[in-house]
């Protein structure tokens, strides 16, 4: 994820614009790849409520590194 990304996303909200995204529990980062692809605004990855460790936690962050979508 891009700073530009965050600033973009604080933006948008600030300005009452809505935004799109996930809510991620499931393992697989392919889930957070397709967020990415259709260029949803965030994905919140819920390792609280799911049953993620730290490696799919961090999967699903590297799928967004390079992206305009926040997670």
């Amino acid at each position: 994820m891009k700073p530009s990304a965050c600033r973009a996303l604080r933006s948008s909200l600030a300005a009452g614009r809505p935004a799109f995204g996930l809510w991620v529990t499931l393992d697989s980062p392919a889930i957070t790849e397709i967020a990415v692809a259709l260029g949803l605004d965030f994905v919140v990855i819920d390792a609280e409520h799911g049953h993620l460790d730290w490696k799919d936690f961090a999967e699903h962050l590297r799928a967004t590194v390079r992206s305009d979508t926040v997670a």
